[in-house]
């Protein structure tokens, strides 16, 4: 970036605004909107740039510089909570030498703040940063009645729904005399094998990527729907019990032990010491183990261990004086592209892989990395031969970042798409922007084995004993075809059997699970036929709404495009595969093959309900809030977290807060359970 080349000193008013201007725009990219342009460690120099420029020039700095903000707006759709305590960002520094300094420094903030304290007043505790999205949540007498997120620092987002899905946050404080009142903040992310899997899900649907796990835990964590936060997985670490003081607890380590005994999952903390070597030896553990957690972190935090000492030193407006955090740097290294090869996935998505000499980057073997379509891989312009420099996206996916060009070859060529299936030979279809190639062949073996695969997944057809290497030896056999011929194994039952490795006993359980499966319903059976951009979510929408296939067979783009979440684009790819003679074809073998095609779920009563809209609040008395949730979904009707005239029902249980009575004022309906139970019966 232009602005990074120049130094400090160099900078005039105009590009001091600049700078400024562009971190608000990727504040607002990253924050508000989880989908960053830049790395972390490239942001975190822009920043550094703007400190120094308004250093040497303070009378250059308004109120509203990106060193006096701390996080994000609070989204329009999302009901806005003000803190009861301000959430604080950090100081950050990217070296030992840094490190060291800054521990001198809060030192002497404790000496200046009064009589020489006793040795382990000046004690730290070093913590992994989690990179992830942090919250408050607020207990009431034990119970989680309150979680929101950072925001401003001064007013966050109610997602209490959500957070009641993330591991890690008890419904209940885990004692038999609850406190009155405690705050807690902490960090909620999503585990490194649960972003990777949702990434690999997301990206056979045909949708946008997750730049690292911190994205996809903030993004999951501020929908509207609370059920789909509960299918990412997040989960949650304790940090600070921010109202420590009304227990009389003098320490953070001693803190954290009270949150343990509660029942909270708490973040690994480093024994206290006032040794500026084992603050620094500690922060360095922490670095050399970072690709051995199941998160992803990016630093250590250390803080002063004294809640006393704390309160003295006070903060900022954007940062406790009492904490520093060190950001570890990212890791990258250099390799050879030996190949570039083309995979054709489910969807008859094509698209390029480098095969690498195998190189150790950020604690694993490297040897392949997508290059993910034609489009982006004429933008790097990767070719074979190439030097390369990748790194891990996130700490979990790796990808290339640059071209080492100083080391091309004078003769390399540019490498180019083939216009023909590698597994079929059929002619490829190339989108208008050249960012999607695919196979169009439903008889194309390579696409035969993923949809297999897929089809009898958990979040599909759920049939047990039908992995990818069994689906292979069938399709082998000549038992496997298309997903249809699933249904016919039973008449091949000896074949089974004598298959290697197979057996009368692997068969019948093979052929129960495909019996079974028959009943898993429409929705179920919609999203096992992998159409594009249609996944478990959507094919629950549009079954909800349609009530069958066949009727789905009827409807038009315009009516798919209508349901709840059903876009543009999901909407004329389920219309193009529906228009398909071979889809059609598909669909009626399957229902003479005994698979139900219609959900009998949705009666006429609930149909007048469809569209219209629920909140739920306090503590129902035999459902929980997802089985709720999941019901009033079943009838086609939406639930959303925040009342407003907009909302139809609010269905109060135990313990009903704020929003009893902001329904009670705009005059929304409110239910109990029970005659939520009987509206949808």
């Amino acid at each position: 970036m232009e602005l990074l080349s120049l130094s400090a000193s160099d900078y005039s008013p105009a590009d001091y605004a600049a700078l400024a201007e562009l971190i608000r725009y990727h504040n607002r990219l990253y924050y508000d909107l989880d989908s960053p342009e830049i790395a972390d460690e490239v942001y975190d120099r822009l920043l550094r740039r703007l400190i120094d420029v308004e250093t040497l020039h303070p009378e250059w700095r308004r109120h509203d510089s990106p060193t006096l903000e701390i996080g994000g707006t609070v989204a329009a759709e999302l009901e806005p909570v003000r803190h009861p305590v301000p959430l604080l960002s950090l100081t950050d520094v990217f070296s030992r030498e840094e490190l060291a300094a800054a521990l001198e420094r809060i030192r002497g903030l404790v000496l200046e703040s009064g009589d020489i304290p006793p040795e382990d007043e000046t004690d730290f505790c070093v913590e992994e940063k989690i990179d992830g999205l942090s919250v408050l949540l607020t207990y009431e007498n034990g119970r989680f009645v309150m979680g929101a997120t950072r925001g401003d620092g001064a007013t966050g987002e109610n997602v209490t729904a959500n957070l009641r899905t993330v591991s890690g946050i008890p419904a209940r404080l885990a004692t038999a005399d609850p406190p009155e009142r405690v705050i807690v903040r902490g960090e909620v992310y999503m585990a490194k094998t649960d972003f990777a899997a949702l990434n690999a899900d997301r990206e056979a649907e045909g949708l946008a990527l997750f730049a690292n796990p911190r994205n996809a835990a903030a993004g999951s964590l501020r929908l509207l729907d609370a059920s789909v936060t509960a299918r990412r997985k997040l989960s949650f670490l304790a940090f600070q019990l921010e109202n420590a003081a009304d227990f009389g607890i003098a320490t953070h380590a001693e803190a954290l032990a009270e949150l343990r005994k509660w029942g909270l999952t708490v973040i690994p903390v480093s024994p206290p010491s006032a040794s500026t070597v084992a603050v620094l030896a500690a922060a360095e553990a922490i670095e050399e183990r970072r690709h051995d957690l199941p998160y992803q972190i990016d630093g250590a935090v250390v803080k002063l261990n004294s809640l006393a000492r704390r309160a003295e030193l006070g903060s900022t407006a954007k940062t406790p004086r009492w904490a520093v955090a060190v950001k570890f740097p990212a890791e990258e290294a250099e390799t050879v592209v030996n190949d570039i090869i083309v995979q054709v996935g489910r969807t008859g998505r094509v698209a390029p892989l480098a095969v690498l000499e195998p190189v150790r980057l950020a604690g694993s073997m490297i040897s392949r990395v997508t290059l993910h379509n034609a489009a982006w891989l004429g933008e790097k312009d990767v070719r074979i031969g190439d030097y390369v420099c990748i790194y891990k996206a996130g700490d979990v996916i790796p990808a290339v970042d640059r071209v080492v060009l100083s080391k091309r070859s004078a003769v390399s060529r540019p490498f180019v798409m083939p216009k023909n299936c590698p597994s079929c030979a059929a002619t490829l279809v190339v989108s208008e922007d050249g960012r999607d190639t695919r196979c169009v062949n439903p008889a194309c073996p390579a696409q035969l084995l993923r949809h297999i695969t897929h089809f009898a997944g958990r979040t599909a057809m759920d049939i047990a004993g039908l992995g990818e290497a069994n689906a292979a030896q069938l399709i082998e056999a000549g038992l496997l075809h298309n997903v249809a011929d699933i249904y016919t194994l039973a008449e091949h039952e000896a074949e089974l059997v004598a298959l290697p490795q197979w057996g009368e006993l692997s068969s019948r359980n093979l052929l129960n699970a495909i019996e079974a499966s028959k009943q898993r319903g429409p929705a179920a059976l919609l999203t096992g036929l992998g159409i594009e951009h249609v996944g478990s979510v959507a094919a629950r929408r549009l079954i909800n709404h349609f009530g069958s296939l066949t009727a789905l067979q009827s409807a038009s783009e315009a009516d798919f495009a209508a349901v709840r979440d059903i876009g543009a684009i999901t909407a004329r790819s389920l219309s193009t595969w529906l228009e398909r003679p071979e889809s059609r074809k598909l669909l009626r073998r399957l229902e003479e093959l005994g698979v139900e095609t219609r959900t009998e779920s949705i009666m006429a009563e609930q149909r007048a309900l469809q569209g219209q809209k629920f909140v739920l609040t306090g503590t129902l008395p035999n459902w929980t809030r997802e089985e709720a949730s999941a019901a009033i979904e079943a009838a086609g009707c939406e639930v959303t977290s925040a009342v407003s005239r907009q909302t139809d029902y609010l269905v109060a249980g135990e313990k009903a807060g704020s929003k009893l009575r902001r329904a009670q004022e705009l005059n929304v309906k409110i239910i109990s359970e029970a005659e939520l139970r009987e509206l949808l019966a």
